[in-house]
């Protein structure tokens, strides 16, 4: 195993949780934003916990142990790196919220086990009345910060509004502050048959928070919207939930806007379930993948053409990014196949987005609206095939020195959901490991293997894993089924911080093709990277001195 050139940080831990829920609870689904880290459990309810820098932890737990010893070790007490003031500290637990129809309360181990012999103590009425809510399945906070869609085991998606105060300045970290260890969830908007029955396999919200994309495994897709009509945006708008209120229409209805006006629900059966909706920049396009094929649909026409022709089976991921242009060089650009090709360009600027394929392989697209503005034309731009690094431990691995140095390979995997990870990099996740890519380079720049039956937290397995910004959050499957943790990937967030990793990378490999490589990528990022000019001419000389020396 190798050092990665992203960082694992441990945000919550088996036992932080343990002091916030019962024996009984377990966390089944994450989310996170800018400011929040949200838990879904089986109970039916959200736990919501504020994000901190590590900095800002340092500074208030200096009397604890830990942060003596950090002191006396000499860790994170200088200011030389110019990342630490933006490490991830650990969650601080705010508040749970639950339906304002379901009960706010956790589950208990029963004071009263059944009896070996089968006979079934009488409850009486008591035992009628219990309520059971739906365990989640999955969760996505809203971009105003204000509510979270929720979608649980029985289908149904629902977004609620959270009862937080006036946001308040906390550390040095942005936090909404509750005053209650529960609070209800007031639910502003339900869609109760799109999926019914059926599993919610994916939940996205559109950047403006108009538009909520939700995908099942019967191969339902529902976009909702919440735009506020036309005719009432000169209504009163809520400022609370809201900070920029004076932006021109159209703009997402706030939690009391929807508590009168209805929002619209579009159906679209795709026969193929649904492995993950991924919204461009403007909301008004969705890059879908299913089971057997990638689509981008018009959220207001209903258009769907198919990105690219060629067949595939598996839950094969696609996200926007706006860097995947610089992965397509000038010969793959002009050689790309697809639909709209020629006349049929528009002159304006297309969206570009990743797309997974068989064959750990990677299609660079482009997608743009064609002159009637209601179809979306697309084209593929290249196909990547990243080669595969040497792998690096994820946290829990079992570590492999007292082993033969023998290099392990690792165990075949292919692509699956690709979601964006800051402005340079995305996270690609499947079955057997994670793995980041520089996507202006197209190359995988770490691989964090996971599924080991013998390891622990992430290296055993990740049950659900969410982006905000350069950081990931992934949500621990451990084997003790009631046992979870919590985990921050921080990857570079800049193409100064890429250009560093992959310079790094390139002094550890010494290799002339990883020079090579780390050179291009400080060329295309712009980047200045002295110390990697000198080890790349260190490198040429000595391959100079080496063909003199074999020619003499």
């Amino acid at each position: 195993m190798v050092a990665a050139h992203s960082r694992w940080r441990a945000v919550a831990e088996t036992s932080d949780l343990a002091s916030v829920v019962g024996p009984r609870v377990r966390f089944l689904c994450l989310d996170a934003d800018e400011t929040h880290v949200v838990l879904g459990a089986n109970t039916g309810s959200l736990y919501v916990f504020a994000r901190r820098r590590a900095s800002a932890d340092a500074t208030e737990d200096a009397s604890s142990d830990a942060a003596a010893r950090d002191a006396d070790s000499g860790r994170d007490s200088s200011s030389d790196d110019p990342e630490r003031d933006d490490a991830e500290g650990a969650l601080r637990f705010l508040t749970m919220v639950s339906p304002a129809d379901a009960p706010p309360i956790e589950p208990r181990e029963d004071p009263n086990p059944e009896p070996e012999t089968g006979a079934r103590p009488d409850r009486g009425a008591a035992r009628r009345n219990v309520t059971v809510t739906p365990a989640l399945a999955r969760v996505k906070l809203h971009p105003g910060g204000s509510m979270c869609a929720v979608a649980n085991a029985a289908g149904v998606v629902q977004v609620l509004a959270f009862a937080f105060s006036t946001p308040t300045q906390a550390g040095s970290v942005h936090q909404r502050v509750v005053s209650a260890r529960s609070s209800p969830g007031r639910v502003v908007v339900q869609v109760p048959h799109g999926h019914a029955g059926k599993r919610v396999t994916w939940l996205e919200w559109s950047a403006d928070g108009r538009r909520l994309a939700s995908g099942d495994d019967g191969g339902a897709l529902c976009v909702t919207d919440i735009t506020l009509p036309s005719d009432a945006r000169s209504f009163h708008d809520d400022s609370r939930s809201f900070a920029a209120t004076n932006q021109t229409p159209p703009r997402c209805m706030t939690p009391t806007e929807l508590l009168t006006t209805a929002a619209s629900t579009s159906v679209y059966e795709t026969g193929s379930p649904i492995a993950q909706a991924s919204f461009d920049a403007a909301g008004d396009a969705l890059a879908v993948s299913t089971a057997d094929a990638a689509f981008v649909l018009a959220v207001a026409s209903g258009v769907r053409p198919r990105l690219g022709a060629k067949p595939r089976l598996g839950p094969f991921g696609a996200c926007f990014h706006a860097r995947a242009a610089e992965a397509v060089s000038l010969e793959l650009a002009g050689s790309g196949s697809g639909s709209g090709l020629g006349s049929d360009r528009k002159k304006c600027a297309g969206e570009w987005l990743i797309a997974a394929r068989p064959g750990r392989r990677l299609w660079v697209a482009e997608t743009w609206l064609d002159e009637d503005g209601r179809t979306p034309v697309t084209r593929v731009a290249a196909t990547l095939r990243p080669a595969v690094p040497p792998p690096s431990n994820a946290p829990g691995a079992i570590e492999t020195r007292d082993k033969p140095t023998r290099q392990t390979k690792p165990r075949k995997f292919e692509f699956g959901v690709v979601r964006k990870l800051g402005d340079v990099c995305a996270l690609v996740e499947c079955d057997r490991a994670l793995a980041v890519l520089d996507v202006p380079g197209g190359a995988m720049l770490d691989l964090f293997p996971i599924g080991d039956p013998a390891a622990r937290d992430i290296a055993f397995g990740a049950r659900d894993v969410a982006t905000s910004g350069a950081k990931a959050f992934v949500l621990a499957e451990r084997p003790e089924a009631s046992a979870s943790a919590v985990w921050c990937l921080e990857a570079p967030a800049s193409p100064e911080a890429l250009a560093r990793a992959v310079a790094d990378a390139a002094s550890l490999d010494g290799g002339a093709d990883a020079f090579a490589r780390a050179l291009a990528t400080a060329t295309r990022m712009r980047v200045v990277e002295m110390g990697l000019l000198e080890d790349a001419r260190g490198e040429l000389r000595a391959l100079s001195s080496a063909t003199a020396a074999a020619a003499a």
